[in-house]
């Protein structure tokens, strides 16, 4: 690293520290990083409330569940896990299941429902079967979905659930 470099970081360092200590409060996706936060900052401002979001993915667990991924050994198609609702945008997936020009069939898993459901949606060259799963936190579920799958699909804003599709080395399709 050049001394150019090191002078970079020192000020970045500094400049991080002042940025973190202009907030009343601040919320942080793990816990784990107020304690990152704490050891940057030990005299951290008292009056600041520290929060964090404890929304996330225990990828470590996935990694009992992952195998190997192998496109031949895969039977579902796309997969989709995330609450139905209009941020999911589940009518974009079939605008864009109607219109293309894909020649076979596509089986397509999405958790996320309030209940389970089979739809099939027919475009000129064939029908596309979209089966709807209750929605889960049950990793062995969702596990059973995952490696059965070729490619995650997202229709809608990206959420928590792209990092869950990568923890188990799915390729993943956004809008």
């Amino acid at each position: 690293i050049t001394s150019a470099t090191k002078k970079f970081l020192r000020i970045k360092r500094c400049l991080r520290k002042i940025y973190l200590t202009l907030y009343k409060k601040i919320i942080f996706y793990y816990k784990y990083e107020i304690n990152l936060y704490k050891k940057t900052l030990p005299n951290y401002p008292s009056k600041q409330k520290i929060y964090f979001a404890n929304n996330s993915i225990n990828t470590n667990k996935i990694n009992n569940y992952k195998k190997d991924y192998k496109v031949q050994n895969r039977e579902i198609d796309l997969l989709s896990i995330g609450r139905i609702t209009n941020k999911f945008n589940l009518s974009l997936l079939i605008s864009a299941l109607e219109i293309s020009n894909h020649k076979s069939s596509l089986k397509i898993i999405i958790i996320g429902s309030e209940h389970d459901q089979t739809y099939f949606i027919k475009t000129n060259y064939c029908i596309h079967k979209i089966k709807l799963i209750k929605s889960t936190w049950d990793e062995n579920i969702i596990s059973y979905y995952a490696n059965k799958s070729k490619i995650f699909l997202y229709p809608g804003d990206i959420g928590l659930s792209i990092v869950h599709a990568m923890a188990y080395g799915l390729p993943i399709l956004i809008h």
